[in-house]
């Protein structure tokens, strides 16, 4: 009898010091230098422990903070840009037979910007060029339209969309009611789009070379006005010389009215980008149905100094194979790491 008493005296000793300990390991903190063994989800919430927090991410310059597991990325070089491709279209069309050197077809187009971006070009808009948003080095294509056709809404708007591409359109404010031509209600929902952006190419196409600076002006006066009573004004004001013809006089009384940027067709010789009278001068290229992109990228790059597309390919693939290398390498160094021991003490 007396062995009986003790031996459940023992067992409810056991089962007291046993419910302490469970009790103790779930409530009393862990020393940093042991492994971490509870499981939190199996302890009542009361007396769960909160981890310790992570260590808090240095904070960028917008005040937010990076993952801990990542490292702040380094901002972009800023700085001169390598070379700036603008395309210059004018119509499209869906007929073979209608194609010319003043409209093109959506598959060619579609054929000029993917060549362009398989050169390691990226596209910009001309708001991104004025605004100086440019990477050093990097080269760039502004795709841009003149005088105001149709298609640029109903063909190459949709085409742009689907390759996230913007667009410029220099609009003949006179030719509204033109047949095949943008009215102003569909200049108004292709602005309202976000693809295309909207300036002026003068209201009656008038030659710059031909006309007194005076006559000139007055219709680029009448195209500013038509724009902003239609459409607002727009960020920039921007003007496309037509047919190229520009005269020196009145892009320096354009430029003194507020005027950011002329686009022409050939650089002229006097031209400096850092010149002292405001002017700003994007040079374009036509592309023509099946134009030989290769050729007019070459071409360009040299007018502006730049080498080969040969060797701007070669330095894309170098880069690629390079990047490549450099994941393999990562991949292998993770894979034969050495083990870390637990830290003692």
């Amino acid at each position: 009898m007396k062995h009986r008493v003790l031996r459940a005296f023992a067992r409810l000793v056991f089962i007291a010091l046993a419910a302490g300990a469970f009790w103790l390991l779930y409530t009393l903190p862990v020393p940093e230098f042991l492994p971490t063994l509870r499981v939190l989800s199996l302890a009542p919430a009361s007396l769960a422990v909160t981890p310790p927090a992570l260590p808090r991410a240095a904070a960028l310059p917008d005040g937010t903070l990076t993952p801990v597991e990542q490292p702040p990325e380094e901002p972009e070089p800023v700085g001169p840009p390598g070379d700036i491709f603008v395309f210059m279209y004018h119509d499209l069309t869906e007929d073979l037979s209608q194609t010319s050197p003043w409209r093109t077809t959506v598959e060619s187009m579609r054929s000029d910007l993917e060549q362009i971006l398989a050169m390691g070009y990226e596209p910009l808009s001309l708001e991104e060029y004025l605004r100086g948003e440019l990477r050093a080095g990097q080269d760039y294509f502004i795709v841009t339209f003149d005088d105001g056709y149709t298609t640029n809404l109903t063909l190459a708007e949709p085409l742009l969309r689907e390759m996230g591409i913007p667009a410029a359109l220099f609009v003949i404010t006179g030719s509204t009611e033109l047949p095949e031509h943008l009215t102003w209600d569909e200049l108004v929902r292709l602005r309202d789009g976000g693809i295309f952006t909207i300036y002026s190419h003068t209201d009656s196409h008038m030659d710059a070379e031909g006309t007194a600076d005076a006559v000139f002006l007055a219709d680029v006066h009448t195209a500013w006005e038509k724009i902003t009573e239609h459409l607002g004004e727009p960020e920039y004001k921007i003007l496309s010389y037509p047919d190229g013809a520009y005269t020196y006089s009145s892009m320096v009384a354009l430029a003194a009215e507020g005027y950011s940027l002329f686009a022409i067709q050939n650089r002229p010789w006097w031209y400096k980008e850092d010149n002292d009278l405001g002017i700003r001068i994007l040079v374009r290229m036509n592309v023509a149905y099946e134009a030989d992109m290769p050729y007019l990228v070459q071409f360009n790059r040299s007018r502006n100094g730049f080498g080969t597309v040969a060797a701007k390919l070669a330095a894309i693939e170098a880069a690629r194979i390079a990047q490549e290398e450099a994941i393999r390498a990562a991949r292998t160094a993770w894979r034969t790491r050495p083990a870390v021991p637990w830290p003692v003490g």
